[in-house]
């Protein structure tokens, strides 16, 4: 009876343990979970001739909607609506009247979808271009009924990342204003939709300093010496600058540049498994104009850039990578 009472107590003790383990883990995952940034699910850019289609789910229920971009010839306007996996279609944005933006040929419209605040239901986010240098910004979600207009206005580009220390990933947005220059605003996720708040701007810009002054450094039509410039100590990353092939890459992509222009751009906090380091991915697209003989030509870039902060004084975010790929 003593065995079997003490077998008892361990099978007992072993049941009491494994429970332990098992609720130990559900609140670390559940912990994962809030430390986990936006994933963009999609992206797209490319300049449409006359419509295209997306399948990809936009509701969150795991089953794919179909958006149609389409283009009204005579307004010169996109026109955008997603018919969902239940065959209703509904208008972006919900007033029919209203179009996503401006159609302009030469450049391409973009659409991102991605769970910005982490609550399982995807964010569209639509930026187009006009001929004013207005950039238009759409942020659509389902609310359950329709897809609501959650942050609008014309902005340069967003960033998303934490500023407020909830661990759910607030937007910034530039606007350049005449006379004042760049102007930051915070917007962030507040019953139902996307409210302005004050904070210390300084922390949001991440490395995005050392790529308008590297933009700037290539679109200079002056002859550029790239090995003695101190744009690239001040920019990029120990690790860049060691590999000769990274200053030949991008010297080679600036020859006859005689001018960038900035159209828009996205930036996401990415963190490491450590949880400590961390670093931003940014997405920017821009015009480049270049000299080709007696003519200057235009071209349009997206630039594929990771700016990381620095583990040296004074601890800034510096260009760890940067690529530029061709559109169509």
């Amino acid at each position: 009876m003593k065995i079997l009472f003490f077998a008892y107590k361990k099978f007992s003790s072993l049941i009491v343990f494994s429970f332990f383990i098992i609720i130990l883990t559900v609140i670390c995952i559940s912990a994962l979970r809030l430390l986990v940034v936006p994933d963009t699910i999609f992206t797209m850019s490319s300049t449409i001739k006359t419509y295209k289609t997306i399948n990809i789910d936009t509701d969150g229920n795991g089953r794919k909607d179909i958006i149609d971009i389409n283009i009204d010839e005579a307004k010169k306007e996109y026109i955008v609506s997603i018919t969902n996996d239940r065959g209703k279609k509904f208008m972006l944005p919900s007033d029919s009247k209203e179009s996503i933006g401006p159609y302009v040929p030469y450049w391409p419209l973009k659409i991102t979808i991605a769970d910005i605040n982490i609550d399982k239901i995807p964010e569209i986010i639509i930026q187009v271009s006009d001929t004013t240098h207005d950039f238009p910004l759409n942020i659509f979600r389902w609310n359950g009924k329709k897809y609501s207009n959650v942050l609008s206005g014309n902005y340069d580009g967003i960033a998303i990342a934490d500023l407020t220390g909830d661990r759910v990933p607030d937007i910034i947005v530039e606007k350049t204003i005449p006379g004042t220059g760049e102007v930051y605003s915070t917007f962030t996720w507040m019953a139902g939709s996307y409210r302005k708040i004050n904070t210390d701007m300084k922390s949001s810009v991440r490395g995005y300093d050392n790529i308008q002054t590297v933009i700037k450094f290539l679109s200079s039509p002056f002859e550029k010496e790239f090995a003695s410039s101190d744009v690239f100590r001040r920019c990029f990353s120990e690790e860049w600058q060691k590999d000769a092939k990274n200053m030949e890459c991008l010297n080679n992509f600036s020859k006859d540049i005689v001018g960038i222009q900035l159209k828009d751009y996205i930036g996401e906090e990415v963190k490491y498994d450590n949880g400590k380091d961390r670093a931003d991915s940014w997405r920017l697209r821009y015009i480049v104009f270049r000299k080709f003989g007696s003519e200057v030509k235009l071209e349009n870039y997206t630039a594929q850039i990771i700016t990381e902060k620095s583990a040296k004084p004074p601890f800034d975010y510096r260009i760890k990578d940067i690529t530029f790929e061709a559109l169509e």
